[in-house]
């Protein structure tokens, strides 16, 4: 899938299919997740990777009853190396520590979607109960549960235009190039495939060839 079809429709999956996944691609989607940037390259993350049933209902007790922990057949909690960005900046590096998580969580439901599964991101939950579910170490701080399956149903995804939250060089002032991707609007006169005409074509990239040979058959 090109990385233009993959931003535009990705969405938060709520309800999965009872089905499987081939820990190939769940070692797939954790691979391209930790290619992810971070702030002074401290690569500041740790993965659980939760496929057991009854540490799935823990964890679904522990993050306000969302149905769809339940639902997923692997739920992968992203934590954060407190410790690590502490030792390389100080208690400032918390802040970088945070953001970087975010990107890489991001990142994971991004793997996931690429290889035609399902995902959604969990931030609301009881930390330490989530913490003794999993066993951690003091040091590392549980930041997002990722839940990861097959799509049964996706939520709708609902976005504010972009011309209404875009600006140039300073708050209020008008970036005029947005109007080029509002739809319906008298003024649209290309497209955003007009744009990126050039870079749409449509080859098999190594992320395809992987989808192809480790797509769990029906």
């Amino acid at each position: 899938m090109l990385a233009i079809d993959l931003l535009r429709n990705i969405s938060q999956t709520i309800e999965f299919e009872n089905k499987e996944i081939d820990d190939k691609l769940i070692g797939a989607c954790l691979f391209l997740a930790n290619q992810c940037l971070s702030a002074g390259e401290m690569h500041e993350w740790e993965f659980i990777v939760v496929k057991d049933k009854g540490k799935k209902e823990k964890l679904y007790e522990a993050s306000l009853r969302q149905a769809w922990i339940k639902s997923a057949p692997v739920v992968i909690a992203v934590c954060l190396d407190k410790e690590r960005v502490v030792q390389k900046y100080g208690e400032k590096g918390l802040k970088y520590g945070e953001q970087d998580i975010s990107f890489v969580a991001y990142s994971l439901a991004l793997a996931a979607n690429s290889l035609e599964l399902g995902s959604y991101l969990v931030q609301a939950f009881n930390e330490e109960k989530v913490k003794e579910i999993l066993n951690l170490p003091e040091h590392l701080a549980p930041r997002f549960l990722v839940c990861i399956g097959y799509p049964k149903v996706r939520r709708e995804k609902q976005r504010y235009d972009i011309d209404s939250i875009t600006w140039v060089d300073e708050y209020g002032k008008k970036y005029d190039f947005s109007f080029l991707f509002k739809p319906g609007t008298p003024e649209k006169e290309i497209t955003l495939e007009d744009i990126l005409k050039g870079f749409l074509e449509k080859k098999e990239s190594w992320i395809d060839k992987l989808k192809r040979v480790f797509k769990k058959k029906d």
